[in-house]
């Protein structure tokens, strides 16, 4: 009856590597597995576990082969008190216990010459689980679930491979598997590539796959559609178990935004990416803002206007726009509503399918400097003379110390109060004074000379007076 030599020999050596108190003198030569109970105290049983396709069947012997009598006992966890729980197996006097259902037993052995006794107890289990199906449990925007259906209940598989500690009164449960789990040693793995998912399942039966985008912080579903594989690697050596779902469609939508500031001086744009958290530029402020989003139909953008501007009475969304993901990820709010002020730059991505209608949302700020124009920058003294250096009176590293400026006039006066130039127009693209009347006429005479700065912010400040007119002196 043993199934082979080889297996017995196995079975025979894990006996006699066996560190109890005796050498147990129950066998299971048909087993599949064997290993040892983990009682609190004292010695440890066998444990041997039987493969779906193995009937179990036990085997006793005296310690020393003597000829002896039988009886076997079963183990009832319903019997109380504890140390009545082997019950008799009647009509089983024979040294072979067949075609036995998992449990615990315990058998008697007397033996015949002189009427000596023993006693063994072996737990047998059986390992007949199945991985039946993975399949979906829901698919939201959030997550997707799914639900590994197994044979028997995935609740119940730990109760097939459970023994009773006989070293403690209560006799209290214990489970004979790795990590106390029969799932512990697997591999969870997408089938498409794009979709990376943690090797380890957590939550077993349910698995939760989910992810975060890294723009929000919000969690998302998988944004391309897979099918998903689950490996076990059986505990008892039954080889890998592998079940794979069907391929299941995305339907989540993640979004993202990179805001980009046109820092071009003339007509043709130069679009510099801004990385920080609250990017700021000076009005007009002209921006694209181009959508980095994912698994999207449609997209949709709205600059939420200034609180303290809001409160003056204007829009609280100072413009809108929408596309088909498709056609256009591109958007150019118009420059003329980015006034001073911090705005609101928020970014939609929308997913419609026949399961859901997903969205996500990304809100940034963007600052428009407020006006300013920097008295120290203006130079009281400047030489005309083409030797390349100050040959022009103009406001010092103007991109820096001038802001958000709507509109700027300057005029220089002779000390008698004669005007010898003037300049209206953006200060941007003011070249400066060269010292010339009007700046293309004759030079102009070595001396003092008045200058005069007007202008007005796009906030409605107003550059006048004060720290904005003085004295210029000229060499040459």
């Amino acid at each position: 009856m043993p199934k082979s030599l080889v297996t017995s020999l196995i079975v025979l050596l894990i006996v006699s590597l066996w560190s109890g108190d005796a050498f147990s003198q129950v066998y299971a030569p048909d087993s599949d597995w064997a290993g040892l109970t983990e009682y609190s105290t004292g010695t440890q049983d066998l444990i041997y576990v039987f493969f779906v396709d193995n009937d179990p069947w036990l085997r006793a012997q005296f310690s020393d082969s003597s000829a002896s009598t039988y009886q076997w006992y079963k183990y009832d966890s319903n019997v109380n008190p504890t140390s009545d729980r082997f019950q008799l197996i009647t009509g089983q006097a024979d040294s072979l216990l067949l075609n036995i259902e998992p449990g615990g037993y315990k058998v008697e052995i007397n033996r015949t010459a002189d009427d000596s006794t023993e006693f063994y107890v072996v737990w047998v289990m059986v390992d007949d689980v199945k991985l039946s199906s993975l399949t979906l449990s829901s698919n939201t925007c959030q997550a997707l679930e799914l639900f590994l259906s197994t044979s028997p209940n995935s609740y119940d598989i730990n109760s097939k491979f459970t023994y009773f500690d006989l070293s403690s009164d209560s006799h209290h449960e214990k489970v004979a598997l790795p990590n106390k789990n029969y799932f512990s040693n697997h591999v969870f793995e997408s089938l498409n590539p794009s979709v990376e998912v943690t090797p380890t399942a957590v939550g077993i039966p349910y698995i939760d796959i989910e992810f975060e985008n890294e723009h929000n912080g919000k969690k998302h579903g998988p944004l391309f559609d897979a099918a998903y594989r689950l490996t076990v690697t059986n505990p008892f050596g039954r080889g890998d178990m592998v079940v794979e779902s069907d391929t299941i469609p995305a339907i989540a939508t993640k979004v993202g935004l990179d805001i980009y500031f046109n820092t071009s001086i003339d007509n043709l744009p130069v679009w510099d990416m801004q990385n920080e958290p609250e990017p700021n530029g000076e009005a007009l402020l002209e921006m694209k803002l181009e959508s980095t989003a994912e698994n999207a139909d449609s997209l949709f953008w709205n600059i939420i206007n200034d609180e303290l501007l809001f409160k003056k009475g204007a829009d609280s969304i100072v413009w809108r726009d929408k596309s088909i993901f498709d056609e256009r990820i591109e958007s150019f709010p118009p420059k003329e509503y980015m006034v001073p002020g911090l705005f609101g730059v928020e970014h939609v991505s929308k997913k419609t399918t026949s399961h859901a209608v997903c969205m996500d949302t990304i809100l940034l700020a963007v600052e428009v400097d407020t006006s300013f124009i920097k008295p120290e920058s203006i130079p009281n003294v400047f030489t005309p003379n083409n030797d390349g250096m100050n040959d022009f009176f103009t406001i010092k590293e103007i991109e820096t110390n001038v802001k958000s400026i709507k509109s700027f006039q300057i005029t220089i006066l002779s000390r008698w109060g004669n005007k010898v130039y003037k300049f209206s127009g953006n200060p941007k693209e003011w070249e400066g004074w060269n010292g010339k009347i009007n700046g293309d006429g004759k030079d102009v005479d070595e001396g003092v000379y008045f200058y005069v700065i007007e202008a007005i912010g796009w906030d409605g400040r107003r550059y006048k007076g004060g720290v904005y007119k003085g004295f210029l002196h000229l060499y040459r």
